[in-house]
This record gives C-alpha cells, structure tokens and sequence, in this order.
C-alpha cells in the first residue's frame, strides 16, 4: 500500500503547484498513468515479497474463467448503467430539475451541432455521435481503470476477504478513498465543497463501490477485469447521462453530495447491487470434518449425563430413494487446484471433499473456497522443498517453502499454520 500511495502521490504532486491545478490539460493523461501505481505495487510485492506468480496472484490467469468473464463484464457495466439512471431518477424525485425523456438534450445538441456545420442536423446523427464517443471513452477509461483494479481487486480484495465481504469492503474501501487524497485535496470529486467534506464523503462511495466491484470479481471467478470496465462505466458515463437528462435548470439544484454515483443515492445503489451479488456466496473460511456440514457438531447429552453423538436436524421432506444407493461423500485424496471449474466438476462427479497438496499462493485457496456449491477443500499450500528446487527455481513456489535446516523448519510451520493450512506437504 506504502508503494501504490507513494506512485500515485508523485503522479498528482505536480498539479499541486500549477496554477490551473486538475484544470490542466496534463491532469488526466498524467493520473490515468498513475492509477497504474497499484498494479506496479502488486507486481513489486508479488516478485519481490511473496515470490509468486504475479498474474495468478491479481486474477490474471484466464484459463477456465473465460466464459465467467465475458459474461460479467457485460452484466457488470449493465448494472452500472442502470444505477447510474436509478441516481438521476432519484435526484428528479428529490426536485432537481431534469428532463428524463433526454429530449431538451437532444433539441441543444442538434442546435450546436448545425451552428457548427451550418445545417440542419437529425437527431440520430448526435445519438449516434455521442454513442460512439462513449464506446471509445470507455476504452480509454478502462485502460487507466484496469490499473486500479489489478491492485484494488486482484490483489487486495482477496487479500481482505477471510475477514469476510463486508468487513473485507469497509477496510478497502477506506484504503482505497484514502489513495485519492492527492487529488481530492486540490479539488478532484464534489466541486465546490470544503475539501474536508469531500474527503470524509468520498468514503461512502469507495466503500459502496469496494463491495459492488468486489462482487462482480467473485463472480468471475476472481479476475478484475468485469470490475475494471464497471470502473470505467461510472468515471465515463456519469457525467454523460446527467448530460443527457439536465436542463438548464439541474446544476443549480444538483448536490454532488446527496445526487449521482458519489451522493447518498449512489452509495445505497451499488451498496444494494454489491449485497445482491453477494446473495449466495459462501463466506470463506476453513473447512472443517463435520456430519452436518454447518461448521459444528452439536452434542447431546445422555442421560447418563456422557454426551452422545450428534444431534440431527428434523428433515424439511422426504425423498424417495428405493432401489437406489446411498453413499457417503467421496473424498479425493491428492488433486493440485487452479481454477474453480474442475472443483465444480468434482463435485458432480461425488466428492465431496478435495483434499490440496500443493496450490499458491495462499489467496488462490480462499478464493476457491468462496464459491457456493463446491466440495470442502482441505490444503497444504505451498509444499516444503529444498532451496533451489524445482518447486522454487521452475514453478514459483515462495522462497519461504524453502527448507533445509531445523530453523527453516521452524519457520515454515509457523508461515504455513499463520496461513492456515490443514496439513503439510514435504517434497525429499
């Protein structure tokens, strides 16, 4: 985090001292290559701290997460198409002045439009202008955005995730508000506002968005990339869709703080979109052996006053199992996990439990482990090796699985039981 703050400090520093400040034509080419401050800090972090692989590490593998991806991007920027619309309804049910039907818009364009051409222009022509300025805005936008979300989403949101999604979106998204603060100070978000609301303000956003963008990771199987392109959705269309509804009339009535994606009405829209998404998910946390399933194994006491077995739950219904077979979970003793699908498959297939013994790094695991309807999985992590193995030198096992003498021997069993491994795995 010191790394992303310190690169996107030293991008905006400069508009700190020109005197047209984020007016300046420098200002957002300069920041767009900033926002890439977090993808560089996760790939430092990656390489030279963690020593794994860096595009396993933020999301970027895409092997088996291809269908996911394509489908969320999409949904993703639809989603925030329709808060953004459901924020200027909001505003115009608040009294804003707007024109919903787009059609004062529409009269003011085409009017520019001919007095720039000297004639007459149909309303299509601007609709179709305006249509394609948008595809390549979000272009664009995405380009700076994926930066961002590399860091944000790929790598610190399943970094937060064992504290669990809601927890995990109120620390993030008060790092990630923070991050702004260079830009924010010198008047970057709610224009016109005293520069301590805007940043105690700023919070609520970033934490909304924290949610709704870590979501839409989860559901693509833990890539940024839908995240990226809902990031760009909002920073390009925003401004284009109060465009489009405002009359000459909206600004004077407009508050940056209760109207659009950053006010009031913003936040509990993508709040609400990110706690439906989430709808479902399992929470991840460690597997544990237990008849029911439900984390515990609750006990009855015998009258004898020795406790006795389980306790079992009164069946909601009954089904009809004559001339089939009953069978207990299958347990799959020795499988090596990448993506989410094969895990899914083993699951329709019976087991019921998979058992790792040998996936990095740490957050691919937990990862896996929130998603809904997939076996418990059980994991070693990282397996202990020689330094300079072939686990280390070829496949990018982290330096730290390296042992060759007592104390690394120490040290690996307290790096593997910090991270929580249910068992270990030694290579000789």
């Amino acid at each position: 985090m010191l790394i992303s703050y310190g690169l996107f400090a030293l991008a905006a520093a400069p508009f700190w001292f020109l005197p047209d400040g984020i007016a300046h034509a420098a200002f957002t080419p300069v920041i767009a290559v900033g926002m890439w401050a977090l993808a560089a800090a996760s790939l430092i972090m990656a390489k030279g701290v963690e020593r794994v692989s860096w595009r396993t590490r933020v999301g970027l593998r895409f092997r088996g997460r291809w269908t996911r991806i394509l489908a969320w991007m999409p949904l993703g920027l639809v989603l925030v198409i329709a808060i953004l619309l459901l924020s200027e309804l909001v505003a115009a049910v608040r009294g804003v002045p707007m024109d919903l039907t787009g059609r004062t818009w529409l009269e003011t364009g085409t009017a520019q439009l001919a007095e720039q051409n000297g004639q007459e222009i149909p309303a299509i022509a601007l609709v179709l202008v305006t249509a394609a300025t948008v595809f390549a805005g979000l272009a664009v936008t995405m380009l700076a955005t994926l930066g961002e979300e590399i860091g944000w989403r790929g790598w610190l949101w399943p970094a937060l995730t064992p504290l669990g999604r809601i927890p995990a979106a109120l620390v993030g998204g008060v790092i990630w508000s923070l991050w702004h603060l260079p830009v924010v100070l010198i008047g970057y978000n709610y224009p016109g506002a005293s520069r301590v609301a805007a940043v105690a303000m700023f919070l609520l956003p970033c934490i909304a968005m924290t949610l709704l963008f870590g979501a839409l990771t989860d559901r693509a199987g833990g890539s940024p990339l839908p995240a990226a392109l809902a990031h760009a959705g909002i920073n390009t269309l925003s401004g284009v869709l109060l465009g489009i509804a405002a009359t000459i009339q909206t600004m004077a009535h407009y508050s940056h703080f209760l109207d659009g994606p950053l006010g009031i009405a913003g936040v509990l829209l993508m709040a609400a979109a990110g706690g439906l998404l989430l709808l479902g998910r399992r929470e991840p946390a460690l597997p544990r052996l237990d008849p029911l399933g439900d984390g515990h194994v609750p006990q009855t006491p015998a009258d004898d006053g020795a406790e006795c077995g389980p306790t079992l739950p009164t069946a909601d219904g009954a089904i009809d199992a004559s001339g089939l077979h009953l069978v207990p979970g299958l347990i799959d003793t020795h499988v090596h996990l990448g993506t989410v699908e094969p895990v899914e498959a083993a699951a329709r297939a019976g087991p019921t439990t998979v058992i790792d013994l040998g996936t990095h790094p740490d957050e691919l695991i937990e990862r896996l482990r929130a998603h809904p309807g997939i076996p418990s999985i059980l994991s070693a992590g990282s397996a202990a090796s020689a330094p300079g193995s072939t686990q280390i030198a070829v496949m990018g096992f982290p330096t730290q699985s390296g042992v060759e003498s007592p104390d690394d021997a120490e040290r690996y069993l307290d790096w593997r039981s910090r991270h929580g491994a249910d068992l270990l795995k030694i290579i000789i």
